[in-house]
Order: C-alpha cells, then structure tokens, then sequence
C-alpha cells in the first residue's frame, strides 16, 4: 500500500461553506504539490477571505475555520483540463480524527 499524504489547503468562503455543509464533494486546483494528490490522500480545508486589490494583488487571512479531514476518491488529469489543474472529489473521512490530521500536517512542516 502506497503512503498517504496529507495537504492543507485555502478555501474562500462561499466555497468553504458549501463544502462544511456538505453540498459540495469536488475540487479543481492547482496541481502544484510535491507530492502530487492521489486517491487515498487526506486533506483539510482552511477558510481564507480574500481581498482582492487587483489580478496581481491578492491579500487575506485565514478566519480560523476548518473543516475536515477529507479523503481523496477519485483524481482527473487529463485534456479536459487547463496544464498544471486537476480536479478530484472527495469525501469526509470519519476513521481519522482531526487531531491525527493536525500531527501528520505538524510532522510534514517540520520534519525533525
């Protein structure tokens, strides 16, 4: 079995609010990761409010919200898909707690 790997990633509100609520289960994003997502991988979401100051100044803070932990079930990178974007569904990870979740996210940052 490969290694699961763990992301953190920023969500803007509207998008955040209807993953929590559980309306929505896909993503597309960047794929600019090492290593790159992959079925089985965990990821939290961290709610970020952007301030948009013009398409080259972006700025913002993280609102302290979270939601969490994802399981990753299905990646697509293909053709139909912009190079350097992948889109991927998840769903809610119940047999990982938030705590282990917040040790692998610890532990990948600082690698002691």
């Amino acid at each position: 079995m490969s290694k699961v790997n763990v992301f953190r990633w920023k969500s803007w509100p509207a998008e955040f609010r209807a993953v929590k609520a559980g309306a929505k289960s896909f993503e597309i994003r960047r794929d600019d990761r090492d290593p790159r997502p992959a079925v089985g991988d965990l990821f939290l979401l961290e709610e970020w409010a952007p301030v948009v100051l013009s398409v080259e100044n972006k700025e913002g803070h993280y609102t302290g919200d979270f939601a969490g932990p994802f399981r990753i079930t299905y990646v697509e990178r293909s053709k139909c898909l912009p190079p350097g974007w992948f889109g991927f569904s998840f769903e809610l990870d119940e047999r990982t707690s938030l705590q282990e979740l917040a040790a692998a996210l610890a532990a990948k940052e600082d690698p002691r």
